[in-house]
């Protein structure tokens, strides 16, 4: 009966090591996000980014921005 217990708890430990190894989740990841985006502080939202619709400053900011050379 021990040695039952003790391969039943061996199997859980090896389970449960298995799933933390292999989580996808890492910091690397979260960093690499970061690095790819860009933010921008604003008093308010522009009303879209469509060239054509947005006629407010705000929008006219973003698309600047956006379409410049």
């Amino acid at each position: 009966m021990k040695k039952f217990q003790r391969i039943i708890i061996c199997l859980f430990a090896v389970t449960l090591l298995f799933l933390v190894g292999c989580s996808g989740k890492t910091e690397s990841n979260k960093e690499e996000n970061k690095k790819n985006e860009l933010v921008i502080a604003q008093e308010g939202e522009p009303k879209s980014l469509d060239v054509h619709n947005g006629n407010d400053g705000y929008s006219l900011k973003i698309n600047k921005l956006i379409y410049s050379r």
